[in-house]
């Protein structure tokens, strides 16, 4: 461990950063109200519930988020459209949403609520596996995860690598998601 550098050092370090930019920042977590928000069928409705929210909730929890609210509603477009206002209106900054079936293309069911509920879809799909059927959406400063249906699954996933983004108050973009694609298999 280096605990002095010699001053040459520090000025090549310094018109680096000058020239290129900060190779590195620190950012703080910010304590966000989540809203989690399950579609399905009333008879899959414990299932669902079952599978999806154990591990949703704990990634919040471990990210220091507030889960302010817990809603499954039918699979229909403006019932999805609703449960998101309802989420925006009780103070939700962020929404995770997922159900009984994923979302399989941008004109399914759940992106059309979303859309409906005034959210700009800003990716659909991602170049990470487990996790490609990913959307990103947002209304206004609120991103709204589609999440793909590994999130059920504790094992890292495509939401696990852009959580941390939206948790320090970036808005992941098309762009960012598309730069995941190099190196996107994840270990399990």
């Amino acid at each position: 461990i280096g605990l002095a550098l010699p001053e040459k050092t520090i000025r090549a370090a310094e018109e680096i950063t000058r020239a290129f930019g900060a190779a590195a920042r620190i950012a703080t977590i910010q304590k966000k109200n989540v809203a989690i928000v399950l579609t399905g069928s009333a008879n899959g409705r414990a299932r669902v519930e079952k599978l999806f929210l154990p591990p949703m909730r704990a990634r919040m929890v471990e990210a220091g988020a507030h889960v302010i609210a817990e809603d499954f509603v039918a699979e229909e477009e403006p019932v999805i459209a609703d449960a998101i206002e309802r989420a925006v209106q009780r103070g939700a900054q962020m929404i995770l949403l997922a159900g009984e079936t994923s979302i399989m293309d941008a004109q399914d069911i759940t992106p059309r609520g979303i859309a409906r509920a005034g959210a700009v879809i800003e990716v659909y799909g991602a170049p990470v596996e487990p996790g490609n059927l990913m959307l990103l959406a947002y209304r206004d400063a609120v991103p709204i995860i589609g999440a793909p249906g590994c999130i059920k699954s504790r094992e890292t996933n495509v939401v696990d690598l852009i959580l941390p983004r939206l948790f320090i108050g970036e808005r992941v973009s098309r762009a960012d998601v598309n730069a995941l694609a190099e190196g996107g298999l994840l270990a399990h």
